[in-house]
């Protein structure tokens, strides 16, 4: 079978779409089949390094308006075309007559669209674009969700997807993490700046996105600081500049440590070697970072909202999403015992291994069948 994966224009800057992307080519290609990655290229920026006024537009451009004409002839190779992201919704409407799906990861913006509290804000040209992708996401041949909880979001919005069009597959680990040996965590985090590997910390990965909801973070580090001697850890994007002003009022500024966009070996180990690991997001589609922290052995702490209660199952700690009390309690009550400690982390490695790349790759091969099997969907759904 070949698979025509597409992925996002580099400028979108969505680290974690672009693994995904690679993740499924990968364990596609391992299975037998001929993969191949599609997606915009930046033709109108490349002298332009950094985001400037207007270049959001100039993105749109080179996604909408160029690429199309290079993607209807890259799908004349494939048997069927998967759009790995439904930010690229738009892009149905010019493959609708192959046979094809999307991967929806959540429908955040598109709630917020509808005026739901999900702390993802968007602007009136924003608003404009999300009524595009809703678009054509109700175009898709065949859709598939991460979760159940975005199921559920799929069939609010998208109601003329009829159900055997649709599938929940969860995402796989992105990367084989494991727990390592204290030597192999200290080997590979010695040159990370300002930590103090012979501390314990507690680690956040992630951005500074509003829903991610860093400052409960900081927030709840400050009500244990008196009685937690070690540091506080965020991987991932840089703090803003108001989280950075939240945590000098505080007074825990010096007790932060930053990692910037980390390598898988490094922030491998800096999952290995924290104690705890802090997930207190707003909203989320899935949580990847919940389960490899987990895949580490690691316990985790997070909002009590359905996707994470969903991903995180026995090997994490819920907390309302806001309640920066809860959230100190549950780790004042790890620090003061090692039995539950010990009980999480056993939870946690073990609720891990249900999210296998193999294991995901593999449904979407058979879900990939089905559509090219099933002979109504060509003229009731890809003419739509």
């Amino acid at each position: 079978m070949k698979i025509l994966l597409v992925g996002n224009h580099p400028g979108d800057r969505i680290e974690s779409m672009e693994k995904f992307a690679a993740l499924l080519a990968r364990e596609i290609a391992r299975q037998g089949h001929e993969t191949r990655i599609v997606a915009p290229t930046v033709l109108f920026r490349k002298r332009k390094p950094v985001p400037f006024p207007g270049s959001k537009w100039l993105y749109y451009f080179d996604k909408y308006i160029l690429f199309p004409f290079r993607l209807r002839k890259e799908i004349q190779w494939a048997d069927i075309v998967h759009i790995g992201d439904q930010g690229l919704g738009i892009l149905i409407h010019f493959i609708h007559d192959k046979p094809h799906l999307i991967t929806c990861h959540d429908l955040l913006c598109i709630r917020s669209l509808y005026g739901e509290n999900v702390y993802c804000r968007i602007s009136a040209t924003g608003k404009i674009y999300q009524r595009l992708i809703l678009s054509g996401l109700r175009k898709a041949g065949a859709i598939v969700a991460v979760s159940k909880y975005t199921l559920n979001d799929v069939r609010h919005f998208l109601t003329n997807v009829p159900a055997k069009r649709v599938r929940v597959i969860h995402n796989g680990l992105n990367h084989p993490y494991h727990p390592i040996p204290k030597e192999e965590i200290q080997k590979r985090l010695r040159y990370v700046l300002g930590l103090q590997t012979d501390l314990k910390y507690i680690l956040h990965v992630g951005t500074s996105l509003e829903r991610k909801n860093r400052a409960t973070i900081l927030r709840t580090f400050h009500k244990i600081s008196s009685t937690f001697s070690g540091q506080l850890v965020f991987a991932g994007e840089k703090l803003t500049k108001a989280l950075v002003d939240l945590a000098v009022r505080l007074g825990i500024k010096d007790r932060i440590v930053e990692v910037v966009h980390p390598e898988n070996e490094i922030l491998e180990a800096l999952y290995n070697g924290s104690f705890v690991f802090f997930f207190p997001s707003f909203s989320e589609g899935f949580g990847w970072p919940v389960i490899e922290a987990q895949a580490c052995g690691i316990p985790v702490l997070c909002s009590d909202i359905p996707p994470l209660r969903e991903i995180g199952g026995k090997g994490a700690i819920f907390c309302p999403p806001e309640d920066d009390n809860a959230f100190a309690i549950a780790i004042k009550d790890l620090l003061s015992s090692k039995e539950r400690w010990m009980s999480l982390s056993k939870a946690a490695l073990e609720n891990a291994r249900q999210f296998s790349s193999e294991a995901m790759a593999s449904s979407y091969l058979k879900f990939y069948l089905e559509i090219l099997d099933n002979p109504t969907m060509p003229s009731s759904i890809f003419a739509e």
